[in-house]
């Protein structure tokens, strides 16, 4: 008794280690949680310097892993325009990176993205293609591993294509910037902002072709960019933001202005410089600047040189150093065109302007590297602490371990002493479930042949309906049927003899094995009453006889029935209580075809039942279906509906017979989103074409 006392008291506690271990490990998920949503906060609404105090307190408390933290401090120093430190932290995430969890996935393709945007600043065209490549790649076939938006993964695709069309691949770059596009294009209708996304990849294509004088692909990439902004252009989005929208417009028409200057087009120059001039951005300060060089190519050196002042203003107006790329981009312009509108005085002036902001910015550029640097030596030392820290709780983790091991070990040996107790009270459990099993052994046997007599039946009643159609010319003619169960109770079937076509479609009441027998009668009499050239009123008049005799379950099949002479397109038709067929070729494309509804077969048997005709069936196609498609049913049990059913083929361009049953079955199988069929599914389609000869 003072042993089992013992024994239950070790496992008390080795519970009561296992509860307090799941609580520290559902504690520093909280942790780790609750850090990741500090830093988005930060990262939205902080400075850069607030968002690398944040990361470096969090990584150094351990509730944020080293991929996280390099790439937002990375991110940080991206926005902060420190190059050197901004490239060093996302070498050192993607030298890191391996899938941890979707957390840590996300936040680093986030922040990576902006590191492609500064290889291309940098021109660092190799390296951003190794990025992009690798962010596109890692872990692409699963979704959790890699959860990429569409907006970044058409944004990488794009930045994937600068790079190459600035190493010259021009063709690689097309075609990645069409699949960018793609991926945005599909996002259509689902999100607002797809349209602005396709805007923005167009003029990325648009930049770098006229960058590069590819004028073709460039006037590509414009049409492609207008028609990106007009759909933009009705969104609220936009109509919130008319400035956005004006600015994107003004852009594009600089670029065509340029376009059609270098294809010495100049009624299309001038229109593109008119509509230019009617945006907003054309007369503000970035418009005016951007209008310079457009003019001096359209040597009006004069208006040219008349807007040159606003370079200055805009340059004053940056409030920031002026850099090498707006010495070269601003102030050799300005210089060139005053120059060549003979302005020697101003022009004098702008090549002081230059002398002096360049070696401005070059002792700026050098205070900065070393600035850089020296930050750099920093953040190595305070690394070093960090990883010395991170050793230290990594041994206390082991320690623990060790302990947690020990105490298994314990309880491993008080298991097995309890087993060997517990054997003959499983030996004796073995043999009752033994007796259950072949129990069940039988019950499924018996269900299997059930199942494969089904399969068989099935397959026989598959066999009655033809699956073959005829290949006449001036005939086109197809059907299909989807049993609800294994066997069901539609049926068609057709017989050509010369130029007769008798053929229908028929729905036996119920579902199952009773249907499929009442099926295969009425099928069988069909064929037999078609064989006798009958018309097709006299035709269910017998089946009728026949069906209703000693029916003492009350089974019917509705139907339709019809003969066609293919020389003369005459029809001769009788329906007995089915659904109306939809007939082509009038002024609505399609009408559901007005008939007596008679009564179904198999009820009364002294039923005489009245058939009808139509002159001429040429070139209009006629579509004849059981209730399995109009009242297919969604999982919010609502129909397919009449409406719809008539909306479909009113707008289905009929190219074949085969191709409208496909298109009714796609659309059924939409309609259902994964629902099982609630009954038998039957269609026909036939069209007759008048004799070529």
């Amino acid at each position: 008794m003072k042993r089992w006392k013992t024994i239950w008291t070790i496992v008390a506690v080795l519970i009561a280690l296992s509860a307090t271990s799941c609580h520290q490990v559902k504690r520093q998920l909280t942790r780790h949680s609750n850090a990741d949503s500090l830093v988005l906060a930060v990262k939205s609404s902080g400075t850069p310097e607030e968002l690398i105090a944040v990361v470096d307190s969090l990584e150094k408390q351990g509730d944020l892993n080293s991929v996280k933290a390099n790439s937002m401090r990375g991110y940080a120093y991206y926005l902060l325009e420190k190059d050197r430190m901004a490239e060093m932290y996302f070498r050192k995430a993607m030298d890191e990176y391996k899938h941890q969890d979707e957390a840590t996935a996300r936040m680093y393709i986030v922040n990576m993205s902006a590191f492609s945007r500064l290889l291309l600043l940098k021109g660092k065209y190799e390296d951003g293609i190794k990025v992009c490549t690798q962010l596109l790649q890692a872990n692409s076939d699963d979704p959790e591993k890699n959860p990429m938006s569409y907006r970044i993964r058409s944004n990488l695709l794009s930045d994937l294509a600068i790079f190459n069309a600035n190493l010259g691949r021009y063709e690689e770059a097309d075609r990645i910037f069409k699949q960018a596009y793609a991926y945005a294009e599909q996002e259509l209708g689902k999100d607002s902002a797809a349209p602005y996304n396709l805007a923005l990849i167009s003029a990325d294509a648009r930049i770098v072709y006229n960058n590069h004088d590819q004028l073709k692909l460039l006037e590509e990439w414009c049409q492609r960019e207008e028609g990106a902004i007009q759909l933009w252009a009705k969104t609220d989005e936009a109509k919130n933001n008319p400035i956005e929208l004006d600015r994107m417009y003004g852009k594009l028409y600089r670029s065509l202005m340029e376009l059609y200057q270098k294809q010495d087009k100049k009624k299309e120059t001038a229109e593109a410089y008119r509509k230019f001039m009617r945006t907003k951005y054309a007369h503000s300060l970035g418009g005016k600047v951007q209008s310079i060089i457009f003019l001096q190519n359209e040597k009006r050196s004069d208006e040219a040189a008349a807007l040159c002042p606003y370079v200055d203003t805009l340059l004053a107006k940056s409030g920031k150093r002026i850099t090498f790329e707006e010495i070269r981009g601003y102030l050799k312009v300005k210089y060139k065109v005053l120059r060549q509108a003979n302005h020697q005085s101003e022009a004098l002036h702008a090549a002081d302007q230059i002398c002096d902001a360049f070696d401005s910015a070059l002792v700026w550029h050098k205070q900065d590297a070393t600035a850089e640097l020296a930050t750099i030596y920093e953040t190595q030392e305070k690394e070093h602490t960090i990883h010395e820290q991170q050793a230290t709780l990594s041994q206390q983790r082991w320690i623990g371990t060790l302990v947690a091991v020990g105490l298994l070990v314990i309880f491993f040996t008080v298991y097995t002493l309890y087993r060997r107790k517990a054997t003959k009270r499983l030996a004796i459990a073995h043999e009752e479930l033994k007796t259950a099993y072949d129990q069940l052994e039988e019950t499924t046997t018996a269900k299997e042949r059930i199942e494969s007599e089904l399969r068989i039946a099935r397959d026989i009643q598959m066999s009655m309906v033809p699956n073959i159609f005829p290949d006449r010319e001036g005939l086109d003619l197809f059907a299909s049927m989807h049993p609800a169960k294994e066997v069901g109770g539609d049926l068609y079937g057709y017989l050509l003899q010369g130029d007769e076509l008798y053929f229908c479609v028929g729905d036996v009441s119920g579902k199952g094995v009773p249907a499929s027998l009442f099926m295969a009668q009425a099928i069988r009499l069909f064929m037999a009453l078609a064989k006798q050239h009958m018309m097709p009123a006299e035709m269910v008049t017998r089946l009728n006889a026949e069906l209703s005799e000693n029916n003492d379950n009350g089974m019917f099949v509705t139907m339709f029935i019809g003969k066609v002479h293919l020389a003369s397109g005459h029809l001769d038709f009788c329906n007995a209580g089915h659904n109306p067929p939809v007939i082509g070729g009038d002024d609505k494309h399609g009408s559901f075809l007005e008939m007596e509804p008679n009564a179904p077969i198999g009820l009364w048997p002294e039923m005489e039942y009245i058939g009808e005709e139509i002159e001429c069936i040429f070139g209009r196609p006629l579509f004849l279906y059981t209730d399995g498609l109009n009242e297919a049913e969604n999982p919010q049990q609502k129909q397919f509906g009449d409406e719809r059913l008539l909306d479909i083929l009113q707008h289905t361009h009929f190219e074949n017979a085969r191709q409208v049953i496909e298109t009714l079955e796609n659309q059924v199988h939409s309609f259902r989103e994964g629902a099982d069929p609630n009954d038998d599914l039957t269609m026909m389609c036939l069209r007759v074409s008048r004799p070529t000869h």
